[in-house]
This record gives C-alpha cells, sequence and structure tokens, in this order.
C-alpha cells in the first residue's frame, strides 16, 4: 500500500519591503495623512499636512503632494502642488499631534458661509494616501478640527520569475499595484529587474499580510503563477531523499482565495470560511466564475479610461461610455473640473460608476451559510450566472447633456458632433432662439425649430407662462423664465439654454 506523506506549506508572514531604486520616504513607518484646520477671520483656511506613523518618519527625498478645494457645486476652486520635506536625509513627527507639521499653507477667498471641500493626495512608495474634508467658512477664527488619516488598503503581492516560479512576497498598496501591471526597478531574492507584481493574498483585519513563494528546491514549496488563469499553484515535494520526489498540488490561490486539493476554500487574510469544502465541480465553477468576473472588471475599466479621455477634451462636461462584456453591464463617467487655476497646476478627472452589474455577481459567486460555516457539513453554494444578451464586449459613447448659453453650447457641439452639418443646423436654431425679444405684449411667442432634432420647452414660471407644442403661452403679465432642449435624432445629444421673456 503506497502512503502519502502529508506536507504543510507555511504561510510567510511579510514585513513592508522598499522595492523603488528612489524611495520617497520609510515605507514601513507611514500608515497615514493627516490634516488640522484652522478658520481665520471668515475668509482664510489654514490647513497644516502631517504624517501618521511611527514616531519620526523618515525622508529620503521630497513628497509630492497636491491638495484640491472644490465649492459646493464640485467647481475646482484651488488646486496646488508641494513639496513635504526636502532632498537628502530629513524627517518629520508622525503622530499628527505635534505642532511641528510637515506642510503648513493658507488659502484665502472663501465666502463665508459657503462649504467647500479640501482633498489631499500623496504618494509615498508607490502607495497613495488621501483625505478628504469638507467645511464651512464662518465668521471669526475657530480652533483647529481634530486630525484624521486615511491609509491605503494593502496586500500581498508575488514578485514572479520569467520562468513562473514566485520569488518572494512583497507587502504594496493594493491601489498602485492593484492592476497587476508593475514591475521591479530592482533585483529581489533572485528575480531580476522588470519582473512582475502580481497580487497574491489580501490583509487580514489587523492590517498584517502574508504569502507564499519558493522555486521547489531544498525543502522550499514550488509556488507558480499562471497568468492565463491569474492563479497561484502551491506544490510540495513528498518522498525520501534516496527516492524521486513526487510533487502534490497543496493550494490554489485565485484573487486572496485559496482553496486545497480537499475543496477546503478559504481567504487568505480572514481566514473567513476556512472550514467550508467545495466540491470538484464547484471549485470549477469558482475558478470560471472568478475568470469571467476579471474579464468583465478589465472591459469596465476601458470604458472608465475611455470616459476620462472624453472628459480631457471637454473640460467642465461629464462623459460617460456604457460598456458590456462577460455577462456585465455598466456605465462609467468622469468629469475634468474647470476652474481658475494656472497652467503649471493640476486638474483632477473625477470618475465614478452609475451602473455596475459586477458589484452584485461577486456577492452572488460563492455564499456560505455563516450557521454552518464552522462545521464540515457547511452549506456553500456556488453561483454560475446565467447566460443574458450582455456576453459580447460593446463600448458605446452616452449621450452628452450640454446646458448653457447658446455660445458655450455650440462651443461643446462642435467637440463631441462627428457631423459639420449637425453643428451648422443647431448653430442656426440658437441664433434664432437668441434673437427673441426679451419682451413682448403678444399672448405668445413661437420658438424655433429645426429639422434632425427634436425640441422641448419646460416653463419655469408656470404662474406666468405655460408650454404649448412649440409656442411660449402668456398666462398673465409677468417674468416668463423656460429651458428649450434640442434632441439630436442622430446622435441623441442634447443641448439646453435658457430664456426669460417679460409679458406686458
Amino acid at each position: 500500500m503506497n502512503l502519502k506523506r502529508l506536507v504543510r506549506i507555511p504561510l510567510i508572514a511579510l514585513s513592508l519591503v522598499a522595492i523603488f531604486s528612489a524611495p520617497n520616504a520609510v515605507a514601513a513607518e507611514i500608515t497615514g495623512i493627516g490634516i488640522q484646520m484652522f478658520d481665520l477671520q471668515g475668509t482664510s483656511l489654514y490647513a497644516r499636512y502631517c504624517l501618521k506613523g511611527s514616531a519620526t518618519v523618515h525622508f529620503q527625498a521630497p513628497i509630492n503632494t497636491t491638495s484640491t478645494i472644490t465649492d459646493s457645486s464640485g467647481k475646482v476652486f484651488s488646486t496646488k502642488t508641494s513639496q513635504w520635506g526636502s532632498s537628502g536625509a530629513a524627517s518629520a513627527p508622525g503622530d499628527c499631534s505635534s505642532f511641528n507639521y510637515a506642510y503648513d499653507e493658507i488659502k484665502s477667498g472663501f465666502i463665508p458661509g459657503s462649504t467647500y471641500t479640501l482633498t489631499v493626495n500623496s504618494e509615498i512608495e508607490g502607495a497613495s494616501y488621501s483625505v478628504t474634508k469638507s467645511f464651512t467658512i464662518s465668521g471669526g477664527s475657530s480652533a483647529g478640527t481634530e486630525s484624521f488619516t486615511n491609509a491605503p488598503a494593502v496586500g500581498g503581492f508575488a514578485v514572479v520569475h520569467p520562468d513562473g516560479h514566485v520569488c518572494g512576497v512583497i507587502v504594496g498598496s493594493i491601489e498602485y499595484f492593484g492592476g497587476n501591471n508593475r514591475t521591479m526597478t530592482s533585483e529581489y531574492m533572485g528575480c531580476p529587474i522588470g519582473a512582475r507584481i502580481i497580487l497574491q493574498t489580501t490583509q487580514s483585519a489587523s492590517g498584517n499580510v502574508a504569502g507564499y513563494h519558493g522555486d521547489g528546491s531544498n525543502g522550499q514549496p514550488g509556488v507558480t503563477y499562471d497568468s492565463t488563469s491569474n492563479s497561484f499553484t502551491v506544490s510540495s515535494n513528498s518522498g525520501s531523499s534516496n527516492s524521486t520526489a513526487n510533487t502534490e498540488v497543496v493550494l490554489v490561490i485565485k484573487d486572496g482565495i485559496a482553496t486545497d486539493s480537499s475543496g477546503r476554500s478559504f481567504n487568505t487574510g480572514t481566514g473567513v470560511s476556512a472550514e467550508t469544502k467545495l466540491s470538484p465541480s464547484q471549485y470549477t465553477n469558482l475558478v470560471s466564475e472568478s475568470n469571467r468576473i476579471a474579464k468583465a472588471s478589465s472591459q469596465q475599466l476601458v470604458a472608465r479610461n475611455k470616459s476620462k479621455e472624453l472628459a480631457i477634451q471637454t473640460p467642465g462636461l461629464e462623459r460617460c461610455v456604457d460598456w458590456e462584456g462577460s455577462l456585465e453591464r455598466g456605465t462609467e463617467c468622469s468629469k475634468m473640473a474647470v476652474g481658475s487655476v494656472s497652467e503649471s497646476e493640476t486638474q483632477t478627472v473625477i470618475s465614478r460608476s452609475i451602473t455596475n452589474t459586477i458589484i452584485e455577481s461577486q456577492k452572488d459567486i460563492l455564499v456560505t451559510d455563516s450557521s454552518t460555516a464552522i462545521s464540515d457539513s457547511a452549506t456553500v453554494t456556488v453561483t454560475v450566472k446565467a447566460k443574458n444578451d450582455y456576453d459580447r464586449d460593446i463600448l458605446k459613447i452616452s449621450p452628452a447633456e450640454i446646458e448653457g448659453s447658446s455660445k458655450e453650447v455650440i462651443q461643446y457641439s462642435k467637440q463631441i458632433e462627428e457631423k459639420a452639418r449637425v453643428v451648422n443646423l443647431l448653430q442656426g436654431v440658437l441664433i434664432r432662439f437668441d434673437a427673441i425679444k426679451g419682451s413682448s405684449s403678444a399672448k405668445q411667442v413661437a420658438l424655433p425649430s429645426t429639422a434632425r432634432f427634436e425640441e422641448k420647452a419646460i416653463s419655469e414660471s408656470p404662474i406666468i407662462c405655460k408650454i404649448e407644442g412649440n409656442n411660449v403661452v402668456k398666462l398673465q403679465k409677468g417674468l416668463c423664465g423656460f429651458t428649450y432642449t434640442l434632441t439630436s435624432t442622430e446622435t441623441g445629444n442634447s443641448f439646453t439654454v435658457r430664456k426669460s421673456i417679460t409679458f406686458r
């Protein structure tokens, strides 16, 4: 009878590793950034930025920071790029409670009683740190608000040798490394410059991260990465020193979830559902669904990047892209703020998901009955999403909705409409619209119309006037305000202008 020796593969605890050739600060010392704010005489903001972490944070080079203030409408009030520290050895307190802050600045010109939002972004050791706070300027000076911080989520990232084995695992920011598109800038544990950096494990509730690595020699486990399935295989060698070693797969890790050869599955960070068993078919479905979600997420990212590209072309106008693929769908939108900042200052493109079915699908893939999760008989459901109409990869630019003066509307139309005749027709009808007199004793005023557009007017003064067909109808004397929207029958883009008529 042949007996297999059970080999336990250790989960190796990691410490923070600096992987950049010219790091900005000692990463292991930093957990976040903070802000203290003061209201000065009702018109100025005094902001003190600080580092959160060990007692002293040591600098090796300046840390670049961008602070942006927006008003309640989202319009950029101020944007400034600054640096913390100086070149060479430097340090700063990391407790966010000292008066010796890393950087101070004053911004003025606020409107008393108005609400603004301050966002501060810093990149430290390849990790992005960001805090956002809303504030309202009041009269007189006020004490500083309490400091607060935001540290980025981290994970265990495998450094993958060109031959596929994992040389080692480092701790890194999910935001920075999570796209699996980073490479090493220096040699690391036998891996050369240019080795890929791939997410392997997740962090625990306490923030600790562990991971698996080895080339299978000298008693090490063999840990390899398969780019096709985006998964890691952990194997062990069994047998005596006088016999040929037999390779046995112990774990498969995908998206931070490890499953052993018996089908037992657990989260590499939290250990949740460590006693839950998956059947071979359930595990196959789990990997298949995870791959499908990964492909859909890639399509979502393509849509978001396209919306950013469009937003940069039309500052101040939100641009949206509808996407489909891998049984999922959604809409990604981006907007580049327009503010009174110089060309040398940074302007931010803000993106958001209007719809995204991936979120719900991720929740449904693996569901465990929590009442039996610690038992070998735990009930586990692995859901395979039914086929639907969204299996093909499709991107479609959503119709734009433009509102403003006739001049602004025409300017935007030239940027988003591909056909010159559409712009010319729109321009012609808006010229006639602007020609409507601002005062009239008539019972009604006709609005212009044109081919290839659908017209719609809405009264904003229902007591004074109403809209009937394409006419503004007088109800009584007074100021009649209304909106007039033209929607292209070819592209779906809509253009809205406003006007007021005083009925005598």
